[in-house]
């Protein structure tokens, strides 16, 4: 192994107690004793849900923000929405992130989560996942069908009210 790359295995993690809020340090100490710090925050985003081309959807005001922790680049999103009506929303649901997605090579920012859409009351009859790609600040709702071909949920499938619970990582801008 090479000076400049260090196995995940020769590091050691520790968090002080003092460092367990909002915000902090992750101490990383490799075999050699050399500490390295890495940020982490913790917080919530106020989600906001909208079509692509127009429109929106209104969710409850108890009910619309999903839980965060930050490592680095790493993201762990977790919570349920509550949509209580829309505003005249057109094409796919968007589900907007804390924070952007990576621009990597090969793909290796494209992601699905897990998610469970509902008591939406429409045409809708698969099981979705959340998907996200390069650079977007959000992430829509995609679908496989038994024949292997992918979608993406819109609003007309779906009612004015719904229910949304996420939880899944990804790697940030």
């Amino acid at each position: 192994m090479s000076d400049s790359k260090v196995a995940f295995t020769d590091w050691v993690a520790s968090l002080d107690e003092a460092d367990l809020t909002d915000t902090g340090n992750l101490l990383l100490i490799n075999a050699a004793g050399t500490p390295k710090r890495m940020p982490w925050s913790f917080g919530y985003h106020t989600a906001t849900v909208v079509g692509s081309t127009s429109g929106s959807w209104v969710l409850n005001e108890g009910l619309d923000q999903l839980a965060y922790i930050k490592f680095g680049k790493f993201v762990h999103i977790q919570g349920e929405l509550d949509i209580t009506s829309e505003l005249s929303p057109v094409d796919y649901v968007r589900v907007s992130l804390p924070f952007a997605v990576a621009n990597l090579t090969e793909y290796g920012e494209v992601g699905v989560g897990s998610a469970s859409l509902e008591g939406h009351g429409g045409t809708l009859n698969a099981t979705v996942q959340a998907y996200f790609q390069s650079g977007q600040s959000y992430f829509t709702l995609k679908y496989v069908l038994a024949d292997g071909n992918a979608y993406i949920v819109d609003a007309e499938m779906i009612d004015a009210a719904w229910q949304l619970i996420v939880n899944f990582n990804y790697i940030c801008a």
